[in-house]
């Protein structure tokens, strides 16, 4: 028994190895213009599509690094990770930090992700082959989604969006799903271990940090939250909820002192805003109709085959983990619905502000494809 749990593990360890030289390879497609990049800066090798949120970014981290803060629509999250960046370079320029910040959060931090995954994925469904090939699945989306975009939209579109699954920007898409896998592996590693109140603190500090670099990052504390909540864990639960205002103490000081509210952000602040708001129906039928204007009636089929994977996937971690299956269909759904309903969903951010969901989509799609193996075997 022992032999094969060690062959399993191995087994998993060059798996991973495998993902991530997948990883590179697709990178390596994006970054040596394999797929033509209408966006490459073509004398900087890390440098792809932006869409300009980098100098927001940068600008922000200028003002922390000098202690001069000046408001800024962005959260203080990413920023406050530029800032060492700039202390160990000496420098503050953008074009400078750019590609060696991408370079960084692509070929260094993708793989902590990936391995935090395969954690989470063998953790819910209790079966190593599924956490590797929910890694697997992770990792090949960038190809994924520019194949299935180009074919139902354009060039550009497929590439702003296929690019921003390889962390290879200097943006918060690769640190909110990092910091959201962080969160979840807390999670777990606290219902695990003897000595809860340590990692319910630390739970309580990443989901802090979580919704610095992103603020809608608080929905991926409140997953966690609940399943505390359900287990009537009040004591890591109010610890970590201690722990995270803590940490996002900051960003509401911040917000107060330069839009005299603490719950007023620079996006509402600062932005140029709809006249509905930033949180209306609206923004849902109007991205339905460009999407049925892409893809017409395959909307339907499409749609109801994706709620039988999700529900195939929930139904089969519920029977292992019950408490995981809560987890992973509150963190789903809690995201599908606000940004069904949030204004920078319908003006390009679709895919971006839904990034920290697709680790979970990957669990829950590799559990379908055990559920349909398992009911596909002879009694």
């Amino acid at each position: 028994m022992t032999n094969q749990r060690d062959l399993s593990i191995r087994r998993l360890r060059w798996g991973l190895v495998a993902a991530y030289v997948l990883h590179v390879l697709i990178l390596a497609a994006f970054v040596l213009e394999v797929v033509p990049q209408q966006y490459h800066h073509p004398e900087r090798t890390f440098w792809l599509h932006h869409g300009g949120d980098d100098w927001g970014y940068v600008s922000l981290a200028q003002t922390i690094l000098k202690a001069d803060f000046q408001p800024n629509k962005y959260p203080l999250g990413f920023p406050l990770l530029i800032t060492p960046f700039m202390a160990i370079m000496g420098t503050t320029s953008h074009d400078a930090l750019l590609p060696v910040i991408s370079a960084f959060w692509s070929l260094v931090m993708f793989p902590v992700g990936q391995i935090l995954l395969a954690y989470l994925a063998e953790s819910w469904t209790g079966r190593r082959w599924l956490a590797l090939q929910s890694v697997l699945i992770w990792t090949s989306l960038p190809v994924v989604f520019f194949v299935v975009l180009r074919v139902v939209g354009n060039a550009s579109v497929a590439e702003t969006y296929s690019v921003h699954l390889l962390w290879a920007q200097m943006l918060s898409d690769g640190p909110a799903v990092l910091f959201t896998l962080l969160v979840m592996a807390a999670f777990v590693r606290l219902r695990a271990s003897p000595l809860p109140h340590n990692w319910a603190a630390l739970l309580g500090v990443l989901c802090g940090f979580l919704a610095l670099v992103r603020l809608t990052g608080a929905l991926g504390a409140a997953a966690v939250g609940l399943a505390l909540l359900l287990e009537r864990r009040w004591r890591e639960l109010g610890m970590m909820v201690v722990c995270a205002l803590i940490v996002f103490a900051p960003q509401l000081v911040y917000q107060w002192h330069f839009f005299d509210h603490p719950l007023r952000t620079g996006y509402t602040a600062l932005d140029t805003l709809p006249d509905q708001g930033l949180f209306h129906v609206s923004y849902l039928s109007a991205g339905l109709e460009k999407i049925i204007d892409r893809v017409g009636l395959l909307i339907v089929p499409a749609a109801i085959i994706s709620l039988g994977i999700a529900a195939a996937g929930l139904r089969f971690v519920w029977r292992i983990d019950r408490l995981g299956a809560i987890v992973l269909g509150t963190w789903l759904v809690s995201y599908g619905v606000v940004y069904a309903v949030y204004y920078y969903t319908w003006v390009g951010g679709a895919a971006r502000f839904l990034m920290p969901t697709f680790p979970a989509i990957a669990i829950l799609a590799t559990s379908a494809i055990a559920a349909l193996a398992r009911r596909g075997r002879p009694a």
